[in-house]
């Protein structure tokens, strides 16, 4: 199954909003959470409705400026006569109408691989708290409000600095789109250690954009063999990947392009996520640390008697004082 990790509009509530006509209401009349995924991009835009449906959310109330709608979708262990059992949220959508229309979804975000657990609610502690920025391109004139109680939990602080993050140049807002990018597209050229590159068609591409590739797990032998970069390049009109040596097959990703502020825009540099693959007596091969830093042992060969193993690992997202992590360089002969 494909890592979708992103947000869209799917078709109908896309229709739906393309349908609004000046003086119209856009009634949003509720935000849900759930523990689904989709298995590709043609199945969410298709979705109208969450595909594992947990519960009902809430927000900050909408703020309509110029054609964009942002909020903020909460949910909280608290909500809904408190959460008895935990779960992973791993789906989130927001439901409007008009005076014509039912109810439809339209927009929806999948946290892909990468689900997060919300635990059950204790009564006397702080409740679980999930928070999930949205941006909906509206038309000027269109009028919107809220069927529920928009009541998440935010301080002025956080609610001026957020809003002024989404709504000043949408800060964050993305884009993402299946690519292949095929065996016959890599030509010389490259980048430090990477001699090879491939040029691949993107309309939405930009040059101001921070790219990020998710290669589908049928691609990543494919990729660690021929040492696919960490690194690539988004421009108008395409993305450009690296690569040591010449990939023998075409490789599928999902590629999300993600836009800057109009003060700090993107330089069309990003990243390239391979997944934990090694490669033995290789230069170049990429392991993932454990929180303390250390090589996962499930990436290590098993009759590792000799030669060397080349790694650069994420480091820990919260890392421990006192401590240097880096680059390693390990050599068995």
């Amino acid at each position: 199954m494909a890592n979708i990790y992103g947000f869209t509009s799917p078709t109908a509530g896309r229709e739906l909003i393309a349908g609004l006509l000046a003086g119209e209401t856009l009634t949003i009349t509720k935000v849900m959470v759930g523990t689904g995924k989709p298995e590709n991009l043609d199945q969410m835009a298709a979705l109208t409705d969450l595909i594992s449906p947990m519960a009902y959310a809430t927000s900050t109330t909408p703020v309509h400026s110029g054609s964009t709608v942002t909020m903020t979708i909460e949910y909280r262990s608290d909500l809904n006569g408190s959460l008895a059992a935990g779960f992973y949220l791993n789906e989130y959508g927001v439901f409007a109408k008009t005076e014509t229309s039912e109810e439809t979804l339209i927009y929806y975000g999948s946290l892909g691989d990468y689900p997060q657990w919300v635990n059950a609610y204790s009564p006397g502690q702080p409740p679980d708290i999930r928070r999930f920025p949205v941006t909906i391109v509206v038309a000027d004139e269109v009028n919107v409000n809220v069927q529920y109680t928009a009541d998440a939990f935010i301080t002025a602080e956080e609610a001026e600095a957020l809003l002024k993050s989404m709504v000043d140049g949408v800060v964050g807002a993305s884009d993402v789109v299946g690519i292949t990018i095929p065996a016959s597209a890599w030509v010389p050229g490259g980048t430090g250690l990477y001699h090879y590159q491939a040029d691949v068609a993107c309309a939405l591409a930009l040059a101001t954009h921070f790219p990020v590739a998710s290669l589908h797990d049928d691609a990543l032998s494919t990729a660690a063999a021929a040492g696919v970069a960490p690194i690539m390049q988004a421009f108008a009109g395409s993305a450009r990947f690296y690569a040591q040596a010449v990939p023998t097959d075409d490789m599928d990703a999902t590629l999300a392009l993600i836009s800057g502020s109009e003060e700090h825009p993107g330089d069309g540099r990003g990243i390239v996520n391979m997944g934990n693959t090694m490669r033995v007596n290789v230069p170049g091969g990429v392991a993932g640390l454990d929180e303390n830093g250390k090589v996962l042992p499930s990436v290590l060969p098993d009759d590792m008697t000799g030669g060397f193993i080349q790694y650069t690992g994420q480091f820990p997202a919260s890392p421990k004082p006192n401590t240097l992590y880096g680059e390693t360089l390990a050599d068995y002969t």
